[in-house]
């Protein structure tokens, strides 16, 4: 989880850092969002307990509907490039 949390923040200060270029990464700026980032994930956790499985299971049903997008869309591309 620190690991997952310490790439988080860095891509957070890396976007930070690349919409306002006068932004200059202290060292302490990468320790205190990687604590935010665990603090909010185990407050997260714990109070949701309940809601996880529900979730989940929309996690899983976005999946499926994402996938089935990318595949009408790519079906219809390469059936116009095939006509073409």
């Amino acid at each position: 989880m620190p690991t997952v949390a310490y790439i988080g923040a860095q891509q957070t200060l890396a976007l930070i850092s690349v919409c306002n270029p006068s932004f200059v990464i202290q060292g302490w700026h990468g320790a205190l969002l990687t604590a935010a980032y665990v603090l909010s994930a185990i407050l997260f956790n714990t109070s949701a307990i309940g809601k996880l499985p529900i979730l989940e299971g929309l996690a899983v049903v976005l999946h499926i509907s994402g996938f089935f997008a990318f595949l009408v869309i790519f079906w219809v591309m390469v059936c116009s490039y095939w006509q073409a």
